[in-house]
Order: structure tokens, then sequence, then C-alpha cells
């Protein structure tokens, strides 16, 4: 979708992006569903940036926010052959493709405790099943939750001591 991006689609001063068109094998194309079809806000400091890049963008036939010199829409195949590997092999990163980066956002909207509705809206999914497929537990997450579950369990002792909460009638406080 990124290399689809055309320079209407980024509104800067609203912080949106809209997503219409994808690209394969170099190929612009429609997205994969209607639900792909999208609108979401962008940060400031990526409006910034863009507008940054933007004050450098060399215009093309199809006014692709990013083209190859020849105004071309970048082949995510030869971009992740070419730029991104080498990059992962130089930070020591374990070789993935740009998918991953689906995953990373899934999994971070997540951790944000982002709405489910709002995380397919800005993944393209129609399904929540797929994006909570796309999305990976952090190792914290899981004490965290032990954490979270030892305060909330550790008044029942002091329900049972006031007398709110019969013992007999709660089998979890012990």
């Amino acid at each position: 979708e990124l290399c689809a991006l055309r320079v209407e689609d980024v509104d800067l001063a609203g912080a949106l992006v809209r997503v219409r068109q994808s690209v394969w094998h170099g190929k612009i194309q429609t997205v994969k569903s209607l639900k792909g079809n999208r609108e979401f806000a962008i940060s400031p400091e990526l409006a910034k940036h863009l507008r940054e890049y933007l004050k450098t963008w060399r215009p093309n036939q199809l006014n692709l926010l990013f083209a190859t010199q020849n105004g071309t829409p970048w082949d995510a195949n030869l971009l992740r052959k070419r730029k991104f590997h080498p990059l992962l092999k130089r930070l020591g990163i374990p070789r993935c493709g740009f998918h991953a980066f689906r995953h990373g956002n899934s999994t971070l909207l997540d951790q944000l405790h982002v709405p489910m509705k709002l995380r397919q809206e800005r993944l393209g999914h129609s399904d929540a099943r797929v994006t909570m497929g796309y999305t990976h537990l952090v190792g914290e997450d899981d004490r965290k939750l032990a954490a979270q579950l030892g305060k909330l369990l550790s008044v029942a002792p002091k329900l049972k001591a006031t007398g709110l909460v019969p013992a007999a009638q709660s089998p979890w406080i012990q």
C-alpha cells in the first residue's frame, strides 16, 4: 500500500492518509477488499517528516509519493531484497518482510488497549479474528497481568474479614 500512495492521498493539514490502491509486482491495483479502502490519522511527527520529504519530492506521471527514478511504483519485493534485508543485517535484526510491520502495528495497538474496531479500521480488516492473528504477546504482558490479578485478588482476605463475603460462598477466597 505504501508503494502505491499518491501525494493526494496524504492530507498533511488534517494529518490523514487515505489508502485507495496497492502495488503487486510493480503494478498498481485496487486494494484486496472493500475494507482495504480506508483513511486513518497519522502522528504530527510523521506529518512533519512528510512535509520535509515533499520539499525534495520529484513529481512523476502517477503522482506517487514514493517512486523509482523512472517514476514507476516501487516493487516491494525488490525494495525488500535490495534495501530492507541489508539494513536488517547491518542492524543485527533477524530477516523478515514488510508484513512484519503490520504485525508490529497490531501488537502495539493491542499494547495501547486500542478498541478492536479501530484496530480493524487501521489495518483494513473486516474480521476481528484476522486482526487478532496479527497480534502477538509481549513477554511482559503475562507479568503485568499476574501483578494486576494479585492486586485484585489481594482484597479478598479483607472482604472475608469484614464478613461481607462469607468464605463458604467464595471458593476463591482462602
